[in-house]
């Protein structure tokens, strides 16, 4: 599955276009052309706008949404493009271009999630540096591809996934689809009530109602939700991108996890996105694995990591995380203000 086969040519400098609300049409035809990213959509920008804003820009053909942030306490800001895409982004006339917009508003630096693989970015291109950070975005994960009959894509699952799909049905799970903010806040409800063995910081239910109401009257997010009778046991929150679906958030309450929940909304949910036309089902994340595909057993996403694969599809593991430097001295104390916070996040996470 390329993913990441070019379409245009970069190679020489772009014309850079700032775009407004009303330049938002154009934006998304770039955006579904150059196939990018279900979080450098529209849609996404307007969700996570935070009071600094975005910044979404076009260099020729190619369109990208920079998410502004301040660095807490000191005041000064950077940009970040989770998934930049394509794999021209990184030229060097590119890197230039980024520096103009980093001049222009005043950023210390931008970094980039990049949605290019690994082996195609393995030395930094000129003008970029690896941050030497983890990703903020996930960076590997599993495509499940919906090409085929359902006995064909039930008979490369493992067979306990098989057995447990058949078991959820006959233990009386039934599998519903709500999109609509009711849906959401269903999905809200299973996941306030979700049974986990790790430990992790819940988004309240507005972060889930305000994604739904960037994305209305785009039919792109779905919530799958799997019931035994009128309770809700399970669910998911898929959003729709340019060749695949992504599923984003989702879990099981304790009741789900006993009657194999999330087996039977896994299975449904890639069904319902080959229903909907879609051939792939980007599984959002598992741990890190070895060159032979085998996954990191003392990574904390280990388990989950264990059941996704079990319904096969190809892994994938993105680029490491790129940087263009405006302000050196800004960005070193980043880098180390970063770690801090990251310290920070796994001591709340132990406490919880």
């Amino acid at each position: 599955m390329d993913r990441n086969k070019p379409k245009a040519s970069y190679n020489k400098p772009q014309v850079m276009k700032i775009f407004s609300q009303e330049d938002k049409d154009v934006y998304q035809k770039s955006w579904e052309k150059n196939g990018l990213s279900i979080l450098q959509s529209w849609q996404w920008g307007e969700f996570k706008n935070r009071p600094l804003g975005v910044i979404r820009v076009g260099l020729g053909n190619f369109v990208a949404t920079i998410f502004i942030k301040q660095i807490p306490g000191a005041g000064w800001k950077f940009g970040y493009i989770p998934h930049g895409r394509p794999i021209e982004m990184f030229t060097e006339p590119m890197s230039k271009k980024l520096t103009e917009i980093m001049e222009k508003y005043s950023l210390s630096h931008i970094l980039i999630d990049p949605y290019v693989l690994r082996n195609e970015v393995e030395t930094a291109p000129n003008g970029f540096s690896f941050s030497n950070q983890p990703t903020i975005q996930i960076q590997y994960t599993i495509v499940t591809e919906l090409l085929d009959s359902d006995e064909e894509m039930m008979n490369r699952m493992r067979k306990k996934h098989r057995q447990y799909i058949r078991k959820s049905q006959r233990g009386g799970l039934v599998f519903d689809t709500d999109d609509s903010l009711a849906g959401v806040e269903r999905l809200a409800t299973v996941l306030n009530n979700q049974h986990t063995t790790k430990n992790f910081l819940a988004y309240p239910p507005e972060y889930y109602t305000k994604l739904w109401s960037k994305f209305e009257g785009t039919g792109k997010v779905h919530v799958h939700i799997v019931k035994v009778g009128e309770e809700d046991v399970g669910a998911y929150l898929v959003i729709d991108g340019v060749d695949r679906t992504y599923q984003f958030f989702g879990g099981t309450t304790a009741k789900g996890r006993d009657l194999y929940g999330a087996y039977l909304l896994t299975w449904k949910s890639m069904l319902a996105s080959r229903d909907r036309g879609f051939k792939l089902y980007d599984q959002w994340g598992v741990a890190p694995y070895d060159e032979d595909g085998k996954l990191d057993s003392s990574d904390e996403k280990y388990g989950i990591s264990v059941f996704k694969e079990g319904f096969t599809g190809e892994k994938f593991t993105y680029a490491n995380q790129l940087v263009v430097v405006n302000n050196q001295s800004r960005y070193t104390i980043y880098s180390n203000l970063i770690k801090l916070h990251r310290s920070y996040i796994k001591f709340r996470k132990t406490i919880k």
